[in-house]
């Protein structure tokens, strides 16, 4: 944490740049608040019930991680660990690799969101048994508490983030359950509304 532009978001590039360095699995999230207050467009979860949906961002996210880890996911033991059913139809079977579930997500982009919930569940699985190590970054950690959002159901009702599908796979990340791996976080007071800046520590 810091005051406005001592160089929190500098500092996570230089720990992003270290991670990809020391062939980390790099988990990035550049500015939790532009899935919280600008995402492209909302719908209702289609696979989890009273949850919503931000595709669009949730694909442009699998987007940023395929081309942060382009050579680490050429690894053959980043594979999933269980049959994953999208409906009826669509189903990624176990053994799939993580590179086959990321294009799932690019390509279906209504499985978007879902697709990386189920991805950031893998990547915890494969990290724990030791298959990689891997380095989670979120600037703007606490917008994923602040209640205060701009996504909207059909019914014009705030979303708060605790229902933003996309969100619950990086407040998992986050849990401290998990070995082989370091989470780097910032808190920062622009994820806060102009009224509620008054302060920089984390609180």
């Amino acid at each position: 944490y810091g005051k406005m532009g001592s160089g929190k978001t500098l500092s996570l590039a230089h720990l992003v740049h270290y991670g990809h360095r020391n062939k980390f699995l790099l988990v990035h999230v550049p500015w939790v608040s532009n899935w919280t207050r600008r995402c492209k467009e909302s719908s209702p979860s289609e696979l989890k019930e009273g949850y919503t949906d931000i595709n669009i961002d949730a694909a442009a996210w699998l987007l940023h991680f395929k081309s942060q880890n382009t050579e680490l996911l050429k690894n053959p033991d980043l594979k999933i660990e269980q049959d994953i059913h999208w409906n009826k139809r669509e189903t990624t079977p176990q053994g799939s690799s993580l590179l086959e579930l990321i294009e799932h997500g690019i390509n279906r982009i209504k499985h978007a969101s879902h697709c990386v919930c189920v991805l950031t569940d893998q990547i915890k699985r494969l990290t724990n048994s030791g298959v990689c190590k891997t380095l989670v970054v979120i600037d703007g950690f606490n917008a994923f508490f602040y209640p205060i959002t701009r996504v909207f159901t059909e019914k014009k009702e705030m979303v708060p983030p605790n229902k933003i599908t996309l969100i619950e796979g990086f407040l998992n990340l986050t849990k401290f359950d998990w070995q082989n791996a370091a989470i780097v976080v910032t808190v920062d007071e622009l994820c806060n509304t102009d009224k509620e800046r008054e302060s920089h520590l984390p609180r």
